[in-house]
């Protein structure tokens, strides 16, 4: 296995989540193409690839929810510019959007996706299966037993 078959998997990966990330927030802004649902965005077939990241995929079972959040968790390290469309202002209030999560930090000039952000990605359009966040980001999920995604504790005065 090359270095190629490494990139070009993740880029699959990369240009899904831009896709999805693009199509929930058309939907959550009514916007032109706002009718297509996120999750009718075919997920790259990793059947046939024998990439490292391809065969934890696998290897793990992750459904669509949990690739979601991998690769979201991914994005700012792999591919920054995909979540730039979540620094958008809501122009109701001149500043972000509050449901978009995210944190900015001194050191790094790109959105930093929070597990707000992956809750609004999966329940923008469709709060009813909040259930499937909240079954990726538990404790008992393999994403956050392998230390995959770590949610750090909020400061005791934030909401949690």
């Amino acid at each position: 296995m090359d270095n190629d078959e490494n990139i070009k998997c993740l880029n699959k990966e990369m240009d899904w989540l831009q896709d999805v990330v693009n199509q929930v927030v058309k939907s959550y802004l009514m916007q032109e193409g706002h009718q297509q649902h996120w999750l009718d965005i075919p997920v790259p077939d990793l059947a046939k690839m024998d990439t490292p990241y391809a065969m934890m995929v696998k290897k793990w079972g992750l459904n669509v929810y949990a690739r979601l959040a991998l690769v979201l968790a991914m994005a700012p390290h792999f591919k920054p510019e995909v979540l730039d469309i979540l620094f958008g202002k809501n122009q109701m209030y001149d500043r972000g959007f509050t449901e978009f999560g995210g944190l900015v930090d001194k050191n790094h000039s790109g959105f930093l996706p929070t597990g707000q952000t992956f809750c609004f990605l999966v329940t923008a359009t469709n709060p009813e299966i909040r259930y499937e966040v909240l079954d990726v980001l538990s404790k008992q999920h393999v994403l956050l037993k392998e230390q995959v995604i770590i949610l750090d504790e909020p400061e005791s005065y934030l909401p949690g």
